[in-house]
Parts: structure tokens; C-alpha cells; sequence
């Protein structure tokens, strides 16, 4: 079943706040049985609204009425979007009539015009199988230095075919800034673009992480897709089917690239960006000499965690080279990511460090300082842990 929308163009208040009420279709191609969504906006609030009864002109309604109301500022002006919608189907090929529908506001009546609508027969197109596209989609187009950049590659297609799978034909690099790609979980949902309902699968998501300033263009990307087709169907036999191999590649993306603020920025600062917390964990049982030990720093929150440099452990007595200094015997750093935000990965980082007091002694650990950009209130912040005092038997 393919999926189509009617959309309502918003004519924006004149002069003379002239209230509008039109409707156009957009899409061209509606087969029987696709689902499509007709819509009814006005730049005025809508106080009572009359639809066509859809049964009587030949649709089937499948999405009962859905209303939405929102304001748009424009140049210090204000301007209303009302909208009312549904979804329809028509089962057999023709040219269907929408009637007029009517709203009032304000006492007064508006009626929409009239529209045609065109079922076409689907036994005459061989277009079935070539109604997709992959599309990369970008939250904005401005970043800052250190700012996590999503791409999201969106693969459309009508729901007449059937994916039996794909995979990547290049891969991307995003001008060697570093990124993670994340785990995707490849299932269907249904979306709408430019006017028309697709199936719609994400097939990556990227967070790119820029270290330097300027205007950069990303390659697009390639998939390769397997589709299946039946070519023979038989009354009470399986169905034959054969492979169509495909292939689609997204549009280019282009982001630019800006410095952060240079006033109040910490002699610390490397290159967090985000919202994080810090803590210093101590041991969880009693310190021997020379048994080895844990501390970890841990950092939360969300962000660049992708690219985040990690703030070092320093020791009081690690400065005084003798026999009885605390030492660090080795590190390593684990990463527990719960997903994604608006401003980037969401989860902890820890580093876990181990080390070893050869005598013992009451040691200190210093607290550990670490500077972040936050976007949000658009100014650099600089969190502690507590000093940590171990007490090694």
C-alpha cells in the first residue's frame, strides 16, 4: 500500500488580515488502497469546522480528525496556523471530488474550494520498485568547535516494496574529524516528506565531532538494497519471488564551523562541550601496602563524549621519586552510553586507575578540576571533585 498526502498551503495574513482557507494538492501519484492525508489549514482560529462527509464521496476514512494550533512569528508579526486533518483511502481508480469545506471564526463563515483527486490504476506503472530515496538529514546548519554534528541517513520507500536488506557501498569520513556511528535498530516506521507518507528506516546515524573552525561539505552516502518482487502467484502456492538489487545515495550535507567565545575561557579548557558532572570514586574495600588498589574518575552527563579528553589523575608523592611514593600502575578508560541528546551522547565515561602505596600511610588524592562549554547558558563552567584521603594499613 502506498502512502501519499494532500497538503494545505498556508497563504500568511495581508495587509488587510485577509483570512485564508485553501487547500492544494501536492502529490501526483495516488494509487487505490494508498493511505493519504488530507488537510485543512487557516491562518485564523478555526471556532467551528465542517468537513465533506469523505463516505459519501467515495473514501474510506482510516485516521479519525486530528487537529493542531501553533504561532509563528515572522518579522514581529504574528501568525496563526490552524490546522485540521485526516486520513483517507479510495479502493478503486478515478477522479474523486474533495467539496467545500467550511470553518468560521470570528462569526464569520470561510468555505475551502473544492478539489480533484486522481486514484490512478496501478496495473499500468512500472514504477513501483523505484520509488525510494535516501535522504541525510541535519538538525541545523551552524555548529561551534567541539559542538557534536547528528547526520541521520533516512531511507524512504513506498510501502508496496518489500526490503529484503542492504548495505553500504562507501564509507564516510567526514573531513578526518573523529564520530561515532550508532547502533541502529533497522525497523520501519511510517513519516512524511515533502507531503507524502513513506515507510522510512534509518540506516545510520552519525555524531561528528569538528575540531576546527570553517565551512565543510560531507560526501554522501551509498547503500546497496535488496528488494523482493513476486513474479509468480499461484492460488493456493507459496509465491515465487526474485531479487531487485538497488542502489540509493543520500544527499551532501554542508555545516560551518565557528570558534566558541574566548572571554571567560578556562586555563583548563581542552575541549568538552555539553552539560557533565564529575566525582572522584574511592576504593570500596580496605587499603594494604602493596596491594594493588582502585580510584576512577567518573564523568556523566551528555556531550562530546565521543572526542572528550580526559582530565588526569595527579598524586601528591608521585612528585618525590623515592621507594614509599603512591604509584600509578596503570589506567584504562570505559564508556556506558545510554543514547543520544541535543547535545550529543548521553551516559558516563570513567577512567579506572590502579595503584599501589609500597609502605604504609595516610596519602592524598587532590581534587581533580575539569572546565566544559555549556550551550544552553552559552558560557564555559568549571566543576571539582573532592579531595580524596586514603588511609593505606
Amino acid at each position: 500500500m502506498k502512502i501519499v498526502s494532500i497538503i494545505v498551503f498556508l497563504f500568511c495574513q495581508n495587509l488587510f488580515s485577509q483570512v485564508d482557507f485553501k487547500c492544494v494538492i501536492e502529490s501526483k501519484a495516488i494509487y487505490p488502497n494508498d493511505k493519504f492525508k488530507v488537510s485543512f489549514v487557516s491562518n485564523d482560529y478555526m471556532d467551528e469546522f465542517v468537513p465533506p462527509n469523505f463516505e459519501k464521496l467515495g473514501f474510506k476514512v482510516i485516521g479519525g480528525q486530528g487537529r493542531s494550533q501553533s504561532n509563528v512569528f515572522e518579522n514581529g508579526k504574528k501568525t496563526i496556523v490552524s490546522e485540521v486533518f485526516y486520513f483517507l483511502t479510495a479502493s478503486k481508480k478515478g477522479i474523486y471530488t474533495i467539496e467545500k469545506s467550511k470553518m468560521e471564526s470570528n462569526s464569520a463563515a470561510y468555505f475551502s474550494k473544492p478539489i480533484s483527486v486522481e486514484i490512478l490504476d496501478d496495473s499500468k506503472t512500472d514504477d513501483t520498485f523505484n520509488d525510494f530515496f535516501l535522504f541525510a538529514e541535519q538538525e541545523k546548519e551552524n555548529y561551534l568547535v567541539n559542538e557534536p554534528i547528528a547526520l541521520v541517513y533516512k531511507l524512504f520507500y513506498n510501502n508496496r516494496i518489500n526490503i529484503k536488506d542492504f548495505g553500504y557501498v562507501n564509507e564516510l569520513d567526514y573531513n578526518g574529524f573523529n564520530f561515532n556511528d550508532s547502533q541502529i535498530q533497522f525497523v520501519a516506521v511510517e513519516e512524511e516528506f515533502k507531503g507524502k507518507m513513506y515507510n522510512c528506516v534509518t540506516v545510520k546515524k552519525d555524531l561528528i565531532y569538528p575540531s576546527y573552525v570553517g565551512k565543510f561539505k560531507f560526501d554522501s552516502l551509498g547503500i546497496s538494497i535488496n528488494i523482493k518482487k513476486i513474479e509468480k502467484q499461484i492460488k493456493g502456492k507459496k509465491p515465487v519471488f526474485s531479487i531487485i538489487k538497488k542502489t540509493a545515495f543520500s544527499n551532501a550535507t554542508e555545516v560551518t564551523v565557528k570558534e566558541l567565545p574566548s572571554a571567560n575561557k578556562p586555563d583548563d579548557y581542552v575541549n568538552a562541550f555539553g552539560k557533565f558532572q564529575i566525582k572522584l570514586i574511592a576504593p570500596s574495600k580496605e587499603l594494604k601496602a602493596n596491594v594493588p588498589f582502585e580510584v576512577k574518575i567518573e564523568i556523566s552527563g551528555e556531550g562530546n563524549f565521543g572526542d572528550l579528553e580526559f582530565p588526569e589523575l595527579h598524586l601528591i608523592e608521585s612528585i618525590v621519586e623515592s621507594d614509599y611514593d603512591l604509584q600509578i600502575m596503570n589506567s584504562k578508560i570505559d564508556s556506558d552510553y545510554k543514547g543520544y541528546s541535543e547535545l550529543g551522547i548521553k551516559g558516563k565515561k570513567i577512567r579506572t586507575y590502579t595503584l599501589l602505596s609500597k609502605k604504609p600511610n595516610k596519602e592524598t588524592i587532590p581534587a581533580i578540576q575539569f572546565s566544559y562549554f555549556e550551550p544552553e547558558l552559552n558560557k564555559y563552567q568549571t566543576i571539582y571533585t573532592e579531595q580524596l584521603e586514603l588511609d593505606v594499613k
